[in-house]
Protein backbone atom coordinates (compact mmCIF):
# COMPACT_ATOMS: atom_id res chain seq x y z
CA UNK A 1 0.00 0.00 0.00
CA UNK A 2 1.07 3.27 -0.71
CA UNK A 3 2.76 5.66 2.21
CA UNK A 4 -0.29 8.27 2.91
CA UNK A 5 -2.80 5.34 2.46
CA UNK A 6 -1.02 3.09 4.68
CA UNK A 7 -0.98 5.29 7.29
CA UNK A 8 -4.70 6.16 6.71
CA UNK A 9 -5.19 2.48 6.78
CA UNK A 10 -3.10 2.29 10.11
CA UNK A 11 -5.06 4.80 11.69
CA UNK A 12 -8.71 3.31 11.00
CA UNK A 13 -6.99 0.10 12.72
CA UNK A 14 -6.04 2.14 15.94
CA UNK A 15 -2.57 2.63 15.70
CA UNK A 16 -1.56 5.78 17.69
CA UNK A 17 1.63 6.56 15.83
CA UNK A 18 -0.30 7.14 12.63
CA UNK A 19 -3.47 8.65 14.85
CA UNK A 20 -0.35 11.19 15.86
CA UNK A 21 1.09 11.81 12.68
CA UNK A 22 -2.65 12.73 11.17
CA UNK A 23 -3.07 15.14 14.53
CA UNK A 24 0.58 16.72 13.98
CA UNK A 25 0.08 17.04 10.23
CA UNK A 26 -3.45 18.85 10.57
CA UNK A 27 -1.93 21.18 13.31
CA UNK A 28 1.42 22.21 11.74
CA UNK A 29 4.13 22.65 9.17
CA UNK A 30 7.80 20.97 8.49
CA UNK A 31 9.86 22.02 6.68
CA UNK A 32 11.54 19.06 4.40
CA UNK A 33 15.36 19.35 2.61
CA UNK A 34 15.70 15.33 1.45
CA UNK A 35 15.47 17.10 -1.59
CA UNK A 36 18.02 20.16 -1.18
CA UNK A 37 17.93 21.70 -4.67
CA UNK A 38 13.89 22.01 -3.65
CA UNK A 39 12.98 22.71 -0.06
CA UNK A 40 9.31 22.59 0.45
CA UNK A 41 7.07 22.81 3.44
CA UNK A 42 5.00 19.51 4.06
CA UNK A 43 1.55 19.40 6.10
CA UNK A 44 -1.96 19.29 5.82
CA UNK A 45 -2.83 20.32 2.19
CA UNK A 46 0.86 18.01 0.93
CA UNK A 47 -0.15 15.29 2.86
CA UNK A 48 -4.17 15.48 0.92
CA UNK A 49 -2.85 15.97 -2.45
CA UNK A 50 -0.49 12.75 -1.76
CA UNK A 51 -3.25 10.86 -0.43
CA UNK A 52 -6.13 11.93 -2.84
CA UNK A 53 -3.24 10.88 -5.40
CA UNK A 54 -2.95 7.06 -4.03
CA UNK A 55 -6.56 6.80 -3.76
CA UNK A 56 -7.28 7.49 -7.22
CA UNK A 57 -4.23 5.53 -8.34
CA UNK A 58 -5.60 2.61 -6.01
CA UNK A 59 -8.78 2.96 -7.89
CA UNK A 60 -7.49 2.47 -11.56
CA UNK A 61 -5.84 -0.56 -10.05
CA UNK A 62 -9.50 -1.93 -8.95
CA UNK A 63 -11.72 -1.00 -11.56
CA UNK A 64 -12.45 -4.29 -12.59
CA UNK A 65 -14.06 -5.20 -9.23
CA UNK A 66 -16.71 -3.49 -8.79
CA UNK A 67 -16.94 -3.72 -5.11
CA UNK A 68 -13.30 -2.43 -4.53
CA UNK A 69 -14.50 1.05 -3.94
CA UNK A 70 -15.81 0.25 -0.79
CA UNK A 71 -12.74 -0.72 0.91
CA UNK A 72 -11.31 2.66 0.54
CA UNK A 73 -14.80 4.66 2.04
CA UNK A 74 -13.30 4.90 5.60
CA UNK A 75 -10.22 6.53 4.41
CA UNK A 76 -11.24 9.17 2.42
CA UNK A 77 -13.56 9.61 5.54
CA UNK A 78 -10.55 9.83 7.77
CA UNK A 79 -8.70 12.35 4.98
CA UNK A 80 -11.69 14.75 4.86
CA UNK A 81 -11.87 14.73 8.62
CA UNK A 82 -7.95 16.02 8.70
CA UNK A 83 -8.83 18.06 5.63
CA UNK A 84 -11.12 20.18 7.53
CA UNK A 85 -9.56 20.67 10.41
CA UNK A 86 -6.91 21.72 8.52
CA UNK A 87 -9.15 24.10 6.29
CA UNK A 88 -10.92 25.73 9.63
CA UNK A 89 -7.69 28.17 9.53
CA UNK A 90 -7.32 31.11 7.16
CA UNK A 91 -5.13 31.79 4.98
CA UNK A 92 -3.35 34.32 7.30
CA UNK A 93 -3.03 31.84 10.09
CA UNK A 94 -1.74 29.24 7.33
CA UNK A 95 1.17 31.93 6.81
CA UNK A 96 1.87 32.19 10.18
CA UNK A 97 2.26 28.59 10.67
CA UNK A 98 4.48 28.71 7.66
CA UNK A 99 5.77 31.55 9.96
CA UNK A 100 6.73 29.39 13.03
CA UNK A 101 8.14 26.82 10.87
CA UNK A 102 10.71 28.17 9.13
CA UNK A 103 11.85 30.24 11.80
CA UNK A 104 12.25 26.88 14.08
CA UNK A 105 13.31 25.02 11.28
CA UNK A 106 17.60 24.44 12.66
CA UNK A 107 18.68 23.30 8.13
CA UNK A 108 16.45 26.69 7.03
CA UNK A 109 19.13 29.25 6.08
CA UNK A 110 17.12 31.30 3.02
CA UNK A 111 15.89 34.97 3.15
CA UNK A 112 13.24 36.53 2.96
CA UNK A 113 12.17 36.20 -0.61
CA UNK A 114 12.65 32.44 -0.61
CA UNK A 115 10.42 32.34 2.93
CA UNK A 116 8.19 34.24 0.53
CA UNK A 117 8.24 31.90 -2.42
CA UNK A 118 7.84 29.04 -0.21
CA UNK A 119 4.71 30.76 1.85
CA UNK A 120 2.95 31.36 -1.61
CA UNK A 121 3.56 27.72 -2.69
CA UNK A 122 1.80 26.19 0.21
CA UNK A 123 -1.18 28.57 -0.60
CA UNK A 124 -0.99 27.80 -3.66
CA UNK A 125 -1.15 24.15 -3.20
CA UNK A 126 -4.24 24.84 -0.33
CA UNK A 127 -6.06 26.55 -3.47
CA UNK A 128 -5.71 23.50 -6.23
CA UNK A 129 -6.46 20.72 -3.29
CA UNK A 130 -9.66 22.33 -2.72
CA UNK A 131 -10.34 23.16 -6.38
CA UNK A 132 -9.55 19.66 -7.29
CA UNK A 133 -11.87 18.54 -3.70
CA UNK A 134 -14.51 20.86 -5.77
CA UNK A 135 -14.68 19.13 -8.78
CA UNK A 136 -14.84 15.72 -7.56
CA UNK A 137 -17.63 16.67 -5.30
CA UNK A 138 -19.37 18.66 -8.38
CA UNK A 139 -18.46 16.99 -11.43
CA UNK A 140 -18.85 12.82 -11.05
CA UNK A 141 -16.72 12.13 -14.09
CA UNK A 142 -13.98 12.16 -12.14
CA UNK A 143 -15.26 9.43 -10.61
CA UNK A 144 -15.04 5.83 -12.32
CA UNK A 145 -17.81 4.33 -14.03
CA UNK A 146 -19.69 0.91 -14.27
CA UNK A 147 -22.11 0.27 -16.70
CA UNK A 148 -24.51 -2.33 -16.87
CA UNK A 149 -27.79 -3.55 -18.46
CA UNK A 150 -30.20 -2.68 -15.83
CA UNK A 151 -28.71 0.71 -14.82
CA UNK A 152 -26.26 2.18 -17.43
CA UNK A 153 -23.57 4.94 -16.52
CA UNK A 154 -23.26 3.77 -12.75
CA UNK A 155 -20.33 5.74 -10.90
CA UNK A 156 -18.33 4.04 -8.20
CA UNK A 157 -15.58 5.09 -6.51
CA UNK A 158 -14.13 5.29 -2.78
CA UNK A 159 -16.07 9.28 -3.19
CA UNK A 160 -19.24 8.50 -4.09
CA UNK A 161 -20.33 6.83 -0.63
CA UNK A 162 -22.51 9.30 0.86
CA UNK A 163 -21.02 9.77 3.89
CA UNK A 164 -17.64 10.54 2.05
CA UNK A 165 -19.16 12.69 -0.35
CA UNK A 166 -20.75 14.72 2.71
CA UNK A 167 -17.20 14.80 4.82
CA UNK A 168 -15.50 16.39 1.00
CA UNK A 169 -18.43 19.31 0.76
CA UNK A 170 -17.87 19.88 4.50
CA UNK A 171 -14.35 20.50 3.87
CA UNK A 172 -14.79 22.71 0.47
CA UNK A 173 -17.33 24.40 2.54
CA UNK A 174 -15.25 25.30 5.86
CA UNK A 175 -12.48 26.18 3.62
CA UNK A 176 -14.90 28.68 2.01
CA UNK A 177 -15.95 30.31 5.33
CA UNK A 178 -12.45 30.25 6.91
CA UNK A 179 -10.97 32.30 3.54
CA UNK A 180 -13.57 34.76 4.44
CA UNK A 181 -16.83 36.73 3.48
CA UNK A 182 -15.84 37.42 -0.04
CA UNK A 183 -14.76 33.54 -0.73
CA UNK A 184 -18.12 32.77 1.17
CA UNK A 185 -20.36 35.13 -1.33
CA UNK A 186 -18.71 34.08 -4.16
CA UNK A 187 -18.81 29.95 -3.82
CA UNK A 188 -22.94 30.79 -3.34
CA UNK A 189 -23.22 33.57 -6.19
CA UNK A 190 -20.74 32.80 -8.59
CA UNK A 191 -20.23 29.06 -8.85
CA UNK A 192 -23.02 27.29 -7.24
CA UNK A 193 -26.30 29.95 -8.41
CA UNK A 194 -25.41 29.58 -11.93
CA UNK A 195 -25.12 26.22 -12.52
CA UNK A 196 -27.62 24.51 -10.10
CA UNK A 197 -29.63 22.68 -12.78
CA UNK A 198 -25.93 21.11 -13.59
CA UNK A 199 -24.56 19.89 -10.39
CA UNK A 200 -25.47 16.66 -8.28
CA UNK A 201 -28.10 18.02 -6.22
CA UNK A 202 -26.67 16.00 -2.97
CA UNK A 203 -23.57 17.27 -3.34
CA UNK A 204 -25.42 21.33 -3.00
CA UNK A 205 -27.17 20.61 -0.05
CA UNK A 206 -24.24 19.50 1.68
CA UNK A 207 -22.50 22.24 0.58
CA UNK A 208 -25.36 24.74 1.49
CA UNK A 209 -25.90 22.74 4.65
CA UNK A 210 -22.40 22.87 5.78
CA UNK A 211 -21.31 26.25 4.84
CA UNK A 212 -24.76 27.36 7.52
CA UNK A 213 -23.00 25.31 10.19
CA UNK A 214 -19.48 26.90 9.90
CA UNK A 215 -21.21 30.61 9.70
CA UNK A 216 -22.52 29.79 13.35
CA UNK A 217 -18.29 28.53 14.62
CA UNK A 218 -16.62 31.11 16.63
CA UNK A 219 -13.49 30.92 14.32
CA UNK A 220 -16.09 32.67 11.14
CA UNK A 221 -14.10 35.65 9.95
CA UNK A 222 -16.10 38.81 10.93
CA UNK A 223 -18.71 39.91 8.77
CA UNK A 224 -19.52 36.38 7.56
CA UNK A 225 -22.74 36.29 9.10
CA UNK A 226 -24.07 39.43 7.97
CA UNK A 227 -23.14 38.17 4.64
CA UNK A 228 -25.64 35.22 4.90
CA UNK A 229 -28.23 37.41 6.66
CA UNK A 230 -28.22 40.23 4.21
CA UNK A 231 -26.58 38.74 0.62
CA UNK A 232 -27.40 35.04 0.77
CA UNK A 233 -30.33 34.05 2.61
CA UNK A 234 -32.92 35.11 -0.10
CA UNK A 235 -31.60 33.58 -2.74
CA UNK A 236 -30.24 30.25 -1.64
CA UNK A 237 -33.75 29.53 0.36
CA UNK A 238 -35.74 30.52 -3.06
CA UNK A 239 -33.22 29.56 -5.83
CA UNK A 240 -31.50 27.04 -4.58
CA UNK A 241 -33.19 25.05 -2.13
CA UNK A 242 -36.56 25.42 -2.42
CA UNK A 243 -36.50 23.75 -6.28
CA UNK A 244 -34.35 21.23 -5.09
CA UNK A 245 -36.63 20.75 -2.53
CA UNK A 246 -39.51 20.64 -4.70
CA UNK A 247 -37.93 18.16 -6.99
CA UNK A 248 -36.84 15.89 -4.60
CA UNK A 249 -39.83 15.40 -2.71
CA UNK A 250 -41.79 14.47 -6.37
CA UNK A 251 -39.16 12.00 -7.15
CA UNK A 252 -38.06 10.74 -3.82
CA UNK A 253 -40.78 7.71 -3.67
CA UNK A 254 -40.73 6.64 -7.05
CA UNK A 255 -38.56 5.10 -9.75
CA UNK A 256 -34.91 3.38 -9.35
CA UNK A 257 -33.14 6.02 -7.55
CA UNK A 258 -35.52 5.99 -4.67
CA UNK A 259 -33.16 6.00 -1.69
CA UNK A 260 -31.06 8.31 -3.50
CA UNK A 261 -33.67 11.25 -3.62
CA UNK A 262 -34.81 10.62 0.06
CA UNK A 263 -31.36 11.26 0.60
CA UNK A 264 -31.24 14.52 -1.34
CA UNK A 265 -34.42 15.11 0.37
CA UNK A 266 -32.96 14.92 3.88
CA UNK A 267 -29.75 16.69 3.23
CA UNK A 268 -31.72 19.41 1.49
CA UNK A 269 -34.59 20.28 4.69
CA UNK A 270 -31.02 19.63 7.06
CA UNK A 271 -29.77 22.49 4.59
CA UNK A 272 -33.18 24.52 4.72
CA UNK A 273 -32.66 24.26 8.42
CA UNK A 274 -29.47 25.17 9.21
CA UNK A 275 -29.83 28.70 7.31
CA UNK A 276 -32.85 29.10 8.60
CA UNK A 277 -31.58 28.69 12.32
CA UNK A 278 -28.50 30.84 11.06
CA UNK A 279 -31.26 33.69 10.84
CA UNK A 280 -33.85 32.92 13.37
CA UNK A 281 -36.12 32.84 10.30
CA UNK A 282 -39.50 32.03 10.51
CA UNK A 283 -42.45 29.63 8.69
CA UNK A 284 -44.02 33.18 7.63
CA UNK A 285 -40.84 34.64 5.56
CA UNK A 286 -39.82 30.76 4.85
CA UNK A 287 -43.26 30.63 2.55
CA UNK A 288 -42.84 34.52 1.22
CA UNK A 289 -39.64 33.70 -0.17
CA UNK A 290 -40.58 30.37 -2.10
CA UNK A 291 -43.73 31.86 -3.36
CA UNK A 292 -41.72 34.29 -5.02
CA UNK A 293 -39.93 31.36 -6.88
CA UNK A 294 -43.66 30.35 -8.14
CA UNK A 295 -43.05 27.44 -4.90
CA UNK A 296 -45.68 26.16 -2.92
CA UNK A 297 -43.76 25.34 0.19
CA UNK A 298 -46.40 24.58 2.03
CA UNK A 299 -47.96 22.17 0.12
CA UNK A 300 -44.25 20.47 -0.62
CA UNK A 301 -43.95 20.24 2.85
CA UNK A 302 -47.15 18.62 3.56
CA UNK A 303 -46.53 16.03 0.53
CA UNK A 304 -43.34 15.00 2.18
CA UNK A 305 -44.88 14.17 5.10
CA UNK A 306 -46.14 11.23 3.70
CA UNK A 307 -42.37 9.93 2.71
CA UNK A 308 -41.64 6.22 4.23
CA UNK A 309 -38.10 7.52 4.71
CA UNK A 310 -36.83 7.66 8.36
CA UNK A 311 -34.11 10.31 6.77
CA UNK A 312 -36.89 12.42 5.30
CA UNK A 313 -38.95 12.35 8.52
CA UNK A 314 -36.30 13.31 11.02
CA UNK A 315 -34.86 15.78 9.06
CA UNK A 316 -38.45 17.01 8.51
CA UNK A 317 -39.20 17.46 11.82
CA UNK A 318 -35.66 19.42 12.67
CA UNK A 319 -36.86 22.12 10.48
CA UNK A 320 -40.18 22.22 11.39
CA UNK A 321 -39.03 22.45 14.89
CA UNK A 322 -36.75 25.32 13.90
CA UNK A 323 -39.55 27.33 12.15
CA UNK A 324 -41.44 26.96 14.84
CA UNK A 325 -39.32 27.87 17.87
CA UNK A 326 -39.59 31.25 16.37
CA UNK A 327 -43.53 31.24 16.35
CA UNK A 328 -43.26 30.16 20.28
CA UNK A 329 -40.77 33.15 21.12
CA UNK A 330 -43.09 35.60 18.76
CA UNK A 331 -46.06 34.53 20.88
CA UNK A 332 -44.20 35.27 24.34
CA UNK A 333 -43.08 38.10 23.18
CA UNK A 334 -46.40 39.73 22.41
CA UNK A 335 -48.13 38.26 25.27
CA UNK A 336 -45.00 40.25 27.45
CA UNK A 337 -45.98 43.30 25.17
CA UNK A 338 -49.68 42.93 26.05
CA UNK A 339 -48.79 42.24 29.83
CA UNK A 340 -46.47 45.48 30.50
CA UNK A 341 -48.77 48.00 28.79
CA UNK A 342 -51.97 46.45 30.61
CA UNK A 343 -49.74 46.60 34.18
CA UNK A 344 -48.80 50.35 33.83
CA UNK A 345 -45.11 49.14 33.16
CA UNK A 346 -45.18 50.36 29.31
CA UNK A 347 -47.52 53.85 29.49
CA UNK A 348 -49.61 53.69 26.61
CA UNK A 349 -48.21 57.06 25.44
CA UNK A 350 -44.94 57.49 25.13
CA UNK A 351 -44.30 59.59 21.98
CA UNK A 352 -42.01 57.75 19.62
CA UNK A 353 -41.64 54.99 21.78
CA UNK A 354 -45.18 54.56 21.86
CA UNK A 355 -45.72 54.26 18.04
CA UNK A 356 -42.46 51.70 17.92
CA UNK A 357 -44.50 49.35 20.45
CA UNK A 358 -47.68 49.85 18.47
CA UNK A 359 -46.07 48.58 15.38
CA UNK A 360 -43.88 45.77 16.83
CA UNK A 361 -47.27 44.47 18.32
CA UNK A 362 -49.21 44.93 14.86
CA UNK A 363 -46.20 42.93 13.26
CA UNK A 364 -46.01 40.19 15.92
CA UNK A 365 -49.91 39.95 15.69
CA UNK A 366 -49.93 39.49 11.82
CA UNK A 367 -47.31 36.97 11.70
CA UNK A 368 -48.70 35.07 14.47
CA UNK A 369 -51.80 35.59 12.70
CA UNK A 370 -50.35 34.36 9.09
CA UNK A 371 -48.52 31.24 10.96
CA UNK A 372 -51.60 29.78 12.32
CA UNK A 373 -53.07 29.71 9.08
CA UNK A 374 -50.32 28.30 8.03
CA UNK A 375 -49.67 25.38 10.64
CA UNK A 376 -53.87 24.69 10.16
CA UNK A 377 -52.95 24.25 6.00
Amino acid sequence: MDPALSILDRALGGDTGALSFLERTASIYVYDVTNSAQPKICGAWDFLSQALTEIERYDRISSGNVGSFAKLDGHVQLLATMARRAAKRSPASDQKLVEICLANAAHYHGSTEQAGYLINLNHQLRDREMGRLAAMVFDYSHHRQFNTSHQPQIYQSPFCNPVAMESMCAVVATNAISTGPREFVSLVTEWIAPSINNLPAYAVASIICHLATETKSKSAPEGTQEALSTKLFDPVISRILAPMFQEAVRESDAGDGRVKNQRTAAMILKALEGWSAATACSLVRVKQLCQNANINMIEVISDAMYSDSELVMDALSEFLETLLRRHAEDEVALEGLGMGVAGGFLPKKLGTLSNSLNNFEQYLTTEISERRAILAE
